[in-house]
């Protein structure tokens, strides 16, 4: 394996959340060969506080040169690293049956992420080549400079997260959160919408205590009465309604009074320019999977290798599956490129979404700047490839 060069020869300084060199050079570079210009560091990723808020940051900067640029092919005995958030979506069954590797002839490894700023530190270390993120944090590294940019939109959230308090305590209203322990994962969609519902239940963030919490922490602390209060995703949002929890808000809510959250497929943009007839393949595969699924929610939901997936990797109960997976809308490449989702440029959604959401990041003082080109940063020619177009 190719290192990182030492310190007075042209190298990368990105540093993983430890403030550690990562082990591998960044993705597209190093394995096929290529030469790594310096990469400026910002800053190691750090606490942010913000009206008594304590945040996870990443703010890397990245400025790349190449002496040389390799192969558009991916070499036979290659392999792709894939991050995925545990959510419970079809495409997930492609990481069972080894369907994306067949589809592509590629093997590709998959690392689970937890959060939103785990996947940007593994991103700009080269620790992955691609991942599916939140919008929040999309929105953050594109604001930042980070070299990546949006190549699918993995799912849109219809009712997939909430914010739940305990009954048992008197939570049945959003002032009763007042002096309240709030768990969210920081950097993640949910942490977004739990500071867009404070603002539109007039509840400043300083009123409360927001604690970064994993999904696998919030249900521990849940079980144990740490908390008092949740924003987070399924499975563990159903597990812990179930668990004396009252829904508050879910993100259909939010995204009706304005501000919508969804997860999109986000790419090293030298690896993807690099690998494009692979991120076709890829992205040809997770459309059929979703298209199958459409055509019948209930036969692909009760089908047992689905159900099985679903539950070993995500963690959710089979009898949820189907109602889980009516919170998200999931789409096939013709859906894609429209105006509606990735197409349109500065007009589609993905792109306007993303913009509304760096100026609330910017509002919120998470992010210096929201003037950014987003059209520039959602790029759908691998979609509109997989599309047949």
């Amino acid at each position: 394996m190719t290192t990182i060069p030492d310190a007075g020869r042209v190298a990368s300084y990105i540093f993983n959340e430890n403030g550690r060199k990562p082990s591998k050079i960044p993705a597209g570079f190093g394995r096929q060969g290529c030469a790594i210009a310096s990469v400026a560091k910002l800053n190691e990723l750090g606490q942010y506080e913000k009206k008594g808020i304590t945040m996870n940051l990443v703010k890397i900067l990245v400025a790349v040169g190449l002496s040389s640029l390799a192969s558009n092919a991916i070499a036979a005995d290659a392999e792709v690293t894939v991050g995925w958030v545990p959510i419970v979506a079809p495409y997930i069954t492609g990481i069972c049956d080894g369907s994306f590797e067949k589809a592509t002839g590629v093997k590709v490894n998959f690392q689970k992420f937890d959060s939103g700023a785990a996947i940007l530190s593994a991103l700009a270390s080269g620790a992955v080549d691609f991942s599916s993120l939140g919008s929040p944090p999309a929105a953050s590294a594109i604001s930042k400079g980070l070299d990546v940019e949006v190549i699918w939109m993995a799912e849109y959230t219809v009712a997939g997260e909430a914010l739940v308090g305990r009954s048992d305590r008197g939570i049945v209203g959003p002032q009763d959160l007042k002096g309240k322990k709030i768990a969210t994962p920081f950097g993640s969609t949910s942490h977004y919408h739990l500071l867009v519902a404070l603002k539109n239940f007039g509840i400043s963030p300083s009123d409360v205590e927001i604690l970064n919490m994993t999904p696998p922490q919030i249900v521990a602390a849940w079980k144990r009465g740490y908390i008092d209060a949740s924003y987070v995703w399924d499975p563990i949002l159903t597990n812990i309604i179930r668990d004396n929890g009252h829904q508050l808000v879910d993100s259909g809510q939010l995204a009706g009074w304005g501000e919508a959250i969804f997860d999109v497929l986000i790419a090293n943009k030298v690896f993807a320019s690099e690998n494009g007839d692979f991120l076709t393949k890829y992205l040809k595969e997770m459309s059929r999977i979703n298209g199958e699924y459409r055509q019948d929610p209930e036969k692909w939901a009760s089908d047992k290798a689905h159900s099985d997936c679903l539950s070993n990797l995500v963690g959710v109960n089979p009898a949820d599956i189907p109602a889980q997976l009516k919170n998200y809308t999931f789409l096939t490449a013709k859906e894609e490129i429209s105006s509606d989702w990735l197409g349109g440029g500065e007009g589609g959604r993905v792109a306007s979404w993303l913009g509304l959401t760096a100026k609330f990041l910017k509002d919120q003082g998470i992010v210096s700047a929201a003037d950014v080109d987003f059209k520039k940063a959602v790029n759908d020619t691998y979609a509109r490839a997989a599309a047949g177009e």
